[in-house]
């Protein structure tokens, strides 16, 4: 195998992992992927029905780490959901 070769296998192993791990550590992403898919939405449709911008819904979609609550809350309000506060017990030891 040569290197340009070898380069070309890790790099797509990279983009297959960073592809793989978007939408699996990211509950938000996957939900807003799945309600759109259920409904029969493009992204496009989906953007521009909660009045956000096209590129914003996709790197929400992408797994994006960090969003703004008023954006999320634009798109989730479209499938009746909204951020909200969760209870979490006390770590003992803390």
């Amino acid at each position: 195998m040569d290197d340009l070769d070898a380069l070309f296998r890790a790099g797509l192993g990279k983009a297959r992992k960073r592809q793989r791990n978007s939408n699996d550590d990211n509950p938000v992403a996957a939900f807003v992927r799945e309600q759109r898919v259920l409904q029969g939405m493009t992204q496009a449709e989906l953007a521009e029905r909660s009045s956000v911008p096209l590129a914003t819904l996709r790197s929400i979609e992408q797994g994006k780490p960090t969003m703004r609550m008023d954006t999320l809350n634009k798109i989730l309000g479209f499938f009746n959901h909204q951020v909200g506060v969760i209870h979490k017990h006390p770590r003992e030891n803390v």
